[in-house]
């Protein structure tokens, strides 16, 4: 979404989801704009280059002080953000994403183990992916599924409109890419609420 010009600068409103990986950190912008393009991620070396990053990017130092401190706890930092066209094309280049058969996008899955439900694993992957659905304004055809019989198999599945937001965290939590989950096996955990019935197919 374009807010306003300086001179001739276009900015624009968006959003700032960071994950950590051992001890580097992986940024990515999405733009509150839903038809703009899947972006790449930004990657940060140490904390010290993120912080840098997010300065230079206009962050204020209590937001970036709270990311931090979200991010050392194991969880995802959600910052919001009026970027420049510049800036964009300058950090946050457009991937372009991977089709599967028939030229759709592909869905993603991410199983756990019982070690990893042990520790909470499952809460932090569902707060994050609430928290960055809430900041994109839900949004249209992004779903999270969990299995209905978790005795059998601890997966959760994302519908392929969460890569727009969530990729980065997906990748973080071993995400692979997948067919959709048929409908009978799974159970809604956060979806947008305007999003057909027929998400998931007959």
């Amino acid at each position: 979404m374009l807010v306003e010009r300086k001179g001739e600068r276009m900015l624009e409103e968006g959003t700032l989801s960071i994950v950590r990986r051992g001890n580097a950190y992986q940024v990515r912008y999405a733009s509150n704009n839903p038809h703009d393009r899947d972006r790449q991620p930004y990657a940060c070396a140490d904390e010290e280059t993120m912080r840098a990053f997010l300065q230079q990017l206009g962050a204020e130092s209590v937001s970036i002080n709270q990311a931090c401190i979200e991010l050392r706890k194991g969880g995802v930092a959600v910052l919001l953000i009026v970027l420049s066209a510049e800036q964009i094309q300058a950090f946050f280049r457009p991937s372009t994403a991977k089709a599967t058969l028939g030229g759709s996008m592909p869905w993603y899955q991410v199983r756990l183990s019982i070690d990893d439900l042990a520790t909470g694993k499952q809460i932090r992957l569902q707060n994050a992916f609430e928290t960055l659905f809430l900041a994109m304004h839900t949004p249209t055809g992004a779903a999270m599924f969990s299995n209905l019989d978790v005795k059998d198999d601890y997966s959760y599945y994302f519908s392929p409109q969460c890569a727009v937001f969530f990729a980065a965290v997906l990748s973080s939590f071993g995400a692979a890419e997948c067919a959709p989950p048929a409908r009978q096996s799974v159970v809604f955990l956060t979806r947008d609420a305007g999003a057909p019935g027929d998400v998931l197919g007959s």
